[in-house]
């Protein structure tokens, strides 16, 4: 009969530790499931960066073309100014000869 007894608490003791083996692996799927879906959230939120920098990046490239364009308007106009200057000092020595002849 001791020998019984001792194959039954071997038993149950074998249970127990199996069992709790279970339930170590049970949580440890817990965790990684956690782990994994915290992975997939930075995944998600890592593809909505990528897309707002793409679009961004198209609306950089947009104003970088709209400074060229601006900054070749201006230069013409500076140009222009310059160019008018000349004339209005050409103007002003022409019409001092001319009042100098007058007078």
């Amino acid at each position: 009969m001791a020998d019984e007894i001792d194959d039954s608490r071997f038993k149950s003791e074998v249970i127990r530790m199996l069992g709790n083996l279970v339930n170590k692996a049970n949580e440890h799927d817990r965790r990684f499931d956690e782990q994994d879906r915290r992975f997939d959230e930075h995944d998600r939120r890592f593809d909505e960066h990528d897309k707002r920098f793409d679009n961004l990046q198209v609306k950089l490239d947009t104003l970088s073309d709209d400074f060229k364009v601006v900054k070749a308007q201006f230069n013409d106009v500076g140009s222009m100014a310059i160019k008018d200057n000349k004339r209005i000092d050409v103007l002003e020595a022409r019409v001092s000869e001319i009042e100098s002849g007058v007078h």
